[in-house]
């Protein structure tokens, strides 16, 4: 009864006033509702239908987007990981090599005087690569050693997974023998059992403790990631005329202190020494640490993510031609639509959508490859490339990849969608009758992209014997022994 009452106080007026009950639920529907969002949702159903329809070129174009953007994916990340992600490391920016150009090394008397440089270093590590025999169990392993001073924690922020860091103590010339495993050591030669720390190893000759574990995400700030063993450098007191040992010398610059007044800092203290210093000719250099790991693998792996582009940029033209194709068969389709009242907009819109539906599948597949493919690549991959096991699938990645088939959809669906938009409608609407107006634009578009498609692969075929006939000279380059 009371609802009754109700709807006879608020809706029957309305409907009087009104006159048009369906006009009434209309304009409610308008106010309420979402019109962009809606129209969107819309575009998006049809473009699934009629993607659905029509299989065969559904597969074929998401396999072709999925190839182009899957290479890209497994190339970014891997660039992602050495020049773009931040160093593991705490306030990575501040963190320097020092060295004597050009070889970039340096010397055990240099480490000391530049560690001594408190105004604008705020501490100074040594390392220095070897070879360390391991003794434990039934057969002795050559494995790759570091020997790092034990200021080397500290300076990088970093913590062993298990255990502590190497002291000052054990840092010192004749100190207690101590190693820090590696994880991948730690589990392939003792079986991940934590009671390894703590126990002696036999370790070239001599009883040594197991002090800690590193981490799994630990890169070692060389660029080396081929390293079994952590041990303290150890090195004896040496004068400027006695026999070197090359070490590798990172810092942290001070809060606020410029590389160029570090830089200057080292010049005076050359200056300084040179009457004494037999390497007196090379100059003390200082780089950014990010920069002195990623060294020489720069160039090649722009060059990668280059071809990778190029190969995008072929399939998005393959893509282009295969739509163009299919909508030689829809010519009646869109006619009609247009005929009814569809603005050419609206069907721009609609074809665009159907474009960046395919694009996004072939994306979510392309990244499903690169996801896969991230791990088999990594074990045939060089060591020397740094930082190079750290590439995985991040959120700057899964951006990238958004991105990338967001641009591939716009780019392979724009010049389709604008011939089919612009047809002409009375030749078009009589049956068995295509305009030769339209066909001639689709053939013109087609050809261009034919040979947009040739020149992009003339361009990789070119790249890529440079660099097979580069390979060959150097395998056939003779080195004198």
């Amino acid at each position: 009864m009371l609802r009754s009452l109700w709807r006879s106080v608020t809706r029957d007026p309305a409907r009087r006033e009104s006159g048009n009950p369906a006009g009434s639920a209309g304009a409610r529907r308008a106010v309420w509702s979402f019109g962009p969002l809606e129209t969107i949702w819309q575009d998006i159903c049809i473009g699934r239908r009629m993607l659905a329809r029509t299989p065969g070129f559904t597969a074929v174009a998401v396999a072709t987007i999925a190839l182009g953007i899957g290479a890209n994916v497994l190339i970014f990340s891997v660039v992602n990981a050495v020049m773009l992600r931040p160093l593991p490391y705490r306030d990575p920016e501040r963190l320097v090599r020092l060295g004597r150009s050009p070889a970039g090394g340096a010397v055990v008397p240099d480490y000391d005087d530049w560690r001594a440089q408190k105004q604008v270093f705020e501490e100074v590590a040594a390392v220095r690569d070897a070879k360390c025999t391991v003794a434990e169990g039934d057969e002795p392993e050559i494995v790759p050693c570091v020997r790092v001073s034990a200021s080397l924690f500290p300076l990088l922020g970093m913590k062993p997974l298990l255990g502590r860091q190497i002291s000052q103590e054990e840092d010192r010339f004749g100190g207690e023998k101590v190693a820090i495993l590696s994880y991948r050591f730690f589990h392939r030669r003792f079986g991940g059992d934590p009671s390894v720390v703590g126990r002696h190893v036999i370790i070239d000759a001599e009883a040594c403790t197991i002090i800690g574990v590193m981490p799994q995400e630990f890169v070692f700030p060389s660029g080396s990631e081929d390293f079994d063993l952590l041990k303290p450098r150890a090195a004896p007191v040496q004068d400027r005329n006695s026999p070197w040992e090359g070490v590798e010398v990172i810092a942290r610059l001070r809060p606020g202190v410029p590389i160029e007044r570090a830089k200057a800092v080292m010049d005076v203290l050359q200056a300084r020494l040179a009457p004494t210093d037999p390497l007196k000719k090379h100059e003390p250099s200082i780089t950014p640490l990010r920069a002195a790991i990623v060294g020489d693998a720069r160039s090649p792996l722009l060059i990668l993510l280059g071809a990778a582009g190029l190969v995008l940029l072929i399939a998005c033209a393959n893509v282009a031609n295969l739509l163009l194709a299919r909508g030689a068969t829809r010519r009646k389709e869109i006619a009609i639509r247009l005929s009814l009242g569809a603005g050419r907009g609206r069907v721009l819109r609609q074809l665009l959508m159907e474009s960046a539906l395919l694009s996004l599948a072939g994306g979510a597949l392309g990244l499903a490859l690169a996801y896969f493919g991230i791990e088999p690549i990594k074990s045939v991959a060089p060591v020397r490339v740094p930082l190079f096991s750290s590439a995985s699938i991040d959120g700057w990645v899964l951006a990238f990849t958004l991105v990338v088939s967001l641009a591939n959809g716009l780019f392979a669906g724009l010049v389709p969608a604008l011939a089919m938009s612009k047809l002409d409608l009375t030749p078009h609407l009589k049956e068995g009758m295509g305009g030769a107006s339209s066909a001639g634009l689709h053939r013109r578009a087609r050809a261009a992209l034919v040979i947009a498609e040739l020149s992009l692969a003339m361009i990789l075929v070119a790249g890529a014997s440079l660099l097979v006939k580069s390979l060959w000279l150097l395998a056939h380059t003779d080195s004198g022994f």
